[in-house]
């Protein structure tokens, strides 16, 4: 694959999916144009100091990568920790991703952000 940053990477009709993402969030974004807009200001709610624990796993499918790995840094608003586990499956499509689907804990992303989650 060809590219500089992560946006690079993805075709123009690229979908997001988010299996796990609460009432009030998006399960599914699709177009890179609303991907990259959904990622704006990233930086001023999180900074990772780093991506480990990188785990590839083997696809049936050439065309499909399936990634474990773990994000580490701080929510910027309230310096709390900001630790996750993420479990991605990568669909490419000549040489450039065409659907993300992200498994990860939205639960971790309130608790950094000093957020609740109300249940029924």
């Amino acid at each position: 694959m060809d590219g500089e940053t992560y946006f690079d990477f993805l075709a123009d009709d690229f979908i997001f999916e988010f299996p796990f993402a609460l009432p009030a969030w998006p399960a599914r974004i699709e177009g890179r144009a609303a991907v990259i807009a959904y990622f704006e200001g990233y930086g001023e709610r999180f900074q990772l100091d780093r991506v480990d624990e990188l785990v590839t796993h083997l696809s049936q499918d050439p065309g499909v990568v399936i990634l474990e790995y773990e994000s580490h840094g701080h929510a910027v608003p309230t310096g709390r920790p900001y630790n996750n586990h993420y479990l991605s499956i990568i669909y490419i499509e000549d040489r450039r991703i065409v659907r993300w689907r992200d498994y990860w804990s939205p639960v971790e992303v309130l608790t950094a952000l000093g957020g609740t989650i109300t249940l029924p």
